[in-house]
C-alpha cells in the first residue's frame, strides 16, 4: 500500500563541511563520510522505519510512509545520525501528507511533490539553531580548522594534533600514507578504469602540490564543478512515481559514469617516486554535480569529453518497471536528455581548495542563467586565478574587460559548441609568438574605432600563411572578419587567450 506522508531530508552547506579544511586527507574523510552516512546509513534508516525510498543520494533523501509518526521518526533520526557522525553536518527535514489519492509526485504547482519542496525551503528560510559553542576561554582551538575547540588527538597525525569533534570524524577516516579516497575506489572499479595503465596499483597522490607537479603551467590545477542544468523543473514535468524515480537515478548514475569515462580518456597514470601516481583527485559526487581537480592542461580536454559521455550515458541509464517504459523512457530522453553547467577554476596548487570552490559556484550562477537565456545548453565558464580574489566574478569582468568605450570585450560564459569554437581559436594562438599574442590582447582594450584599426594592422604584420587561416577561423568560426568582434560587440579573443596557457 502506497505511503501517505512524504518525507525529504536535505544536507545543509555541503561544500562548507568538505571543503572546511585545505588538507586533502580531511577533504576526503569528510567525502567518505558524508556519502556514507547519508546513502547507506540513511537508506537504513528508511528500512527501519518501513518507509519507501524514492531517492537518496548525495546528501538528499526522499521517502514515503504509512504514517505521520514513521515519517517524523526517519527525519529525526537521520538528523541526528548526520550531526553525530560527521560532527557540523545539519539537515533540514520537512513531511508533506497526501492530499485524498492524489499520485506522487503529482503535477502543478499544487501538486505533492511541490508542496514538500515549498515546505521544506521555508524550513531552510527560517534557518536552524546556531550550533552549540564552547565558552571556555582556556580551551585549546583545533589544529585544523582553528575555529572550535579542540576535543581529541587524531590517529595516525605525524604531529600530537589535537582537533575539534568535526576534523577528528574527517582525519580518522582519510586513510594512511597516500590513502586511495572513497571516489578512486568507486572509479578504480568502474568500467572506465579496466585494462589498460589503470590496471595497475595506481595510487592518489599525496596531497595537491604532488598533483600540481603534474599541471602545465607548473603547479597549475584545474578545479572542476559540474552540476545539471534545471533539475528541478525537469522533475517537476514528471507526474508518475516509476518515472520520477528512473530518472533521478538516471542523472546520479549518468554524472558519475560520464565524470570517470571523461578521466579515463584524457589522463594516464603518472610515474612518482617509484609508483604509478593517478593524476586527478575526485572530491564529491552527488546526486546531480561533482567536484574534482586535475592538471590544468588536462580540463578543457575533460569537459569536452563529459559532455560527449553525458549525452550517450543518461538516456540508457533510464530504467523502468518494465521493458516498454524503459524503451518508452530511454526514446524520450535520448531526445531531451539534461543539460549540464560546467565550471573550471585555474589556479596554482597552493590556492585554498574551498575559495576554488567558491569560484566555480560563481561561475556556475551565470552559466546557468545564460542557458536558460539560450532555452537550454550546455554550458561552460573558466577563469584564471593569480591571486586571492574579493570581489563577485561578474563585477570584476565587468571592469577588467571593459575598453575605452565602456563595452565589455569578454564573451563567457560559453554555450558548449561555442566552448569548442574557443578551444579551436586557442589551439592557433599557441602557433603564434607570444609578442604576438600578448599585442592582440592589449589591442582588444582600445576602444571600438582604435582596436579595429589595431587589428587590421595586427593581421597585417602576421606571416601570409598564418594570417589566411586566422582570418578563416575567425570568419568561420565567429563570422568576424574586417574587426576583432562581431556586429553585436562580442570577441572570443581574450577568453581564447586566457585559454590557451591551459591546454595541452
Amino acid at each position: 500500500m502506497p505511503g501517505n506522508f512524504l518525507a525529504l531530508v536535505d544536507t545543509l552547506r555541503i561544500h562548507d563541511y568538505v571543503f572546511g579544511s585545505t588538507e586533502l586527507k580531511q577533504i576526503r574523510g569528510a567525502s567518505q563520510l558524508l556519502d556514507n552516512c547519508t546513502n547507506d546509513k540513511w537508506r537504513a534508516k528508511i528500512a527501519s522505519w518501513k518507509g519507501e525510498e524514492v531517492f537518496c543520494r548525495g546528501g538528499n533523501a526522499i521517502a514515503r510512509f504509512q504514517t505521520d509518526e514513521q515519517a517524523s521518526g526517519f527525519c529525526r533520526e537521520a538528523k541526528a545520525l548526520l550531526e553525530r557522525r560527521t560532527g557540523t553536518g545539519r539537515a533540514a527535514v520537512h513531511v508533506e501528507p497526501r492530499r485524498d489519492q492524489e499520485e506522487f509526485p503529482g503535477s502543478g504547482t499544487g501538486s505533492w511533490m511541490q508542496r514538500a519542496v515549498d515546505g521544506l525551503n521555508r524550513t531552510k528560510q527560517r534557518g536552524l539553531p546556531p550550533e552549540r559553542g564552547d565558552q571556555n576561554p582556556f580551551a585549546r582551538f583545533c589544529d585544523v580548522c582553528g575555529v572550535r575547540s579542540a576535543e581529541r588527538q587524531l590517529p595516525g597525525a605525524p604531529a600530537a594534533n589535537w582537533v575539534c569533534r568535526s576534523c577528528f570524524s574527517k582525519g580518522s577516516r582519510g586513510g594512511g600514507e597516500a590513502p586511495r579516497s572513497y571516489w578512486f575506489h568507486a572509479f578504480a572499479e568502474s568500467e572506465a578504469a579496466q585494462g589498460g595503465l589503470w590496471a595497475n596499483a595506481v595510487k592518489a597522490p599525496r596531497d595537491l602540490n604532488q598533483l600540481g607537479s603534474f599541471g602545465r603551467p607548473d603547479g597549475y590545477l584545474g578545479f572542476v564543478y559540474l552540476d545539471i542544468n534545471r533539475l528541478s523543473a525537469l522533475l517537476g514535468k514528471v507526474d508518475h512515481q516509476d518515472e520520477y524515480k528512473a530518472l533521478s537515478k538516471a542523472v546520479q548514475q549518468s554524472v558519475e559514469r560520464a565524470v570517470y569515462h571523461a578521466l579515463a580518456e584524457v589522463l594516464a597514470p603518472r610515474e612518482g617516486n617509484g609508483a604509478w601516481i593517478a593524476p586527478f583527485e575526485i572530491f564529491l559526487i552527488g546526486g546531480d554535480d561533482a567536484t574534482l581537480a586535475l592538471p590544468a592542461q588536462c580540463a578543457a580536454g575533460f569537459a569536452e569529453k563529459f559532455f560527449e559521455h553525458f549525452d550517450r550515458l543518461f538516456p540508457e541509464s533510464v530504467d523502468g518497471p518494465t521493458a516498454e517504459r524503459t524503451a518508452q523512457w530511454r526514446e524520450k530522453y535520448a531526445q531531451a536528455p539534461p543539460k549540464v553547467s560546467l565550471a573550471i577554476v585555474f589556479s596554482h596548487a597552493r590556492f585554498p581548495v574551498y575559495m576554488a570552490i567558491d569560484r566555480a559556484t560563481e561561475l556556475l550562477r551565470g552559466a546557468k542563467a545564460r542557458a536558460y537565456q539560450l532555452g537550454g545548453s550546455h554550458m561552460v565558464d573558466y577563469l584564471v586565478v593569480t591571486n586571492a580574489m574579493e570581489r563577485e566574478i561578474a563585477d570584476l569582468r565587468r571592469e577588467q574587460y571593459r575598453d575605452a568605450s565602456g563595452n565589455s570585450r569578454v564573451w563567457r560564459p560559453f554555450a558548449l559548441d561555442e566552448f569548442r569554437r574557443a578551444r579551436g581559436l586557442s589551439e592557433l594562438m599557441k602557433s603564434l609568438p607570444r609578442t604576438k599574442v600578448a599585442a592582440l590582447f592589449d589591442l582588444m582594450f582600445g576602444g571600438t574605432y582604435q582596436s579595429t584599426l589595431d587589428y587590421c594592422y595586427w593581421l597585417m604584420r602576421l606571416e601570409g600563411e598564418q594570417r589566411d587561416v586566422f582570418r578563416k577561423r575567425m570568419k568561420d568560426d565567429w563570422d568576424i572578419v574586417a574587426a576583432p568582434f562581431d556586429k553585436h560587440g562580442l570577441s572570443p579573443l581574450i577568453d581564447a587567450i586566457e585559454l590557451a596557457d591551459f591546454l595541452r
